[in-house]
């Protein structure tokens, strides 16, 4: 029971870092760069695209986790 609280608490910041990167994947890619650049750069689609496509592969790999790490706890 606690091995299952301890990996939500890990997993649950995961999730919402990408639930955030999903939802502004511009912000998301200049996040911490912002200070290398004297104007807003410019950002292609295909970034975003990108951004929005890892972030939904992410979310969805740590739900099925989560769900695979409760299954085998109740066995």
């Amino acid at each position: 029971m606690t091995e299952i609280f301890l990996i939500l608490i890990f997993i649950g910041p995961l999730i919402g870092i990408l639930i955030w990167s999903y939802r502004n994947p511009k912000e998301s890619i200049l996040w911490g760069r912002r200070w290398a650049y004297r104007e807003e750069p410019k950002i292609t689609e295909g970034a975003i695209s990108y951004v929005k496509f890892t972030s939904m592969i992410g979310i969805g790999v740590l739900i099925l986790t989560i769900f695979i790490i409760l299954i085998e706890s109740r066995r």
